[in-house]
């Protein structure tokens, strides 16, 4: 593939590679041609930071300051999707019940606290976050309404591809197509009206109509 100009995160958020220093650059070019050959999540796990975290370290970074940079943000996610295409990571597809395993996590601590906050039974609570129940609006709603939360509708989340086309080679894609629409069009009403041409000159006039338009 051509060197990216840019890294898009599965969040959408982007990254303007052209911001890169040359160690970067060069840095970054690594991950991508490792990234695209597929590896094993844990072996990339390995890879990146002898790339990234390595380059940072040598220049005398403080790891807070590492993990701001946008070369750490992007091999954290280009971890994160093989993590998630190869079925090692959950990807976070909005699924209440692990919104609900976390805030059970940071405000209560265990399952227990929770239930008796809530006043929802510990097995049914089992089996809700083991994903093999599931609680009804109504009933979620209860359960977090006696600790203060509710529930809220959101646009669902569409993962971003990394290596988003720029305009320049869409533009070029779309002009092909259109150049590719004529010619079958034209083909078309010319074997309708009996007009045929020697293979060997169809080709060789493909060949001067792209050089008229590169011109």
């Amino acid at each position: 593939m051509n060197a990216p100009q840019s890294y898009t995160t599965l969040d959408g958020d982007t990254f303007v590679v052209a911001a890169f220093d040359r160690q970067e650059r060069q840095a970054f070019d690594a991950l991508v041609e490792y990234f695209v050959q597929d590896p094993d999540w844990n072996d990339f796990a390995n890879f990146w930071p002898t790339k990234v975290v390595a380059l940072y370290d040598k220049r005398g970074l403080e790891r807070g300051e590492t993990i701001r940079k946008d070369l750490f943000q992007i091999a954290q996610d280009m971890e994160g999707r093989l993590g998630i295409k190869q079925g090692k990571i959950a990807p976070d597809d909005g699924d209440y019940r692990e919104e609900l395993a976390d805030l059970i996590r940071s405000r209560f601590g265990t399952c227990r606290a929770f239930c008796q906050a809530t006043g929802l039974s510990q097995d049914m609570l089992s089996h809700v976050l083991a994903r093999r129940k599931h609680l009804s609006i109504e009933s979620l709603s209860q359960v977090l309404d006696k600790i203060g939360y509710c529930l809220k509708i959101v646009e669902k989340k569409v993962f971003a591809e990394p290596f988003p086309a720029n305009p320049e080679a869409r533009g070029q894609e779309a002009a092909e197509r259109a150049e590719m629409g004529d010619f079958l069009r034209d083909a078309k009403a010319d074997a309708g009206a009996g007009r045929t041409v020697p293979a060997r000159e169809f080709v060789r006039s493909l060949g001067q109509k792209k050089k008229r338009k590169r011109a």
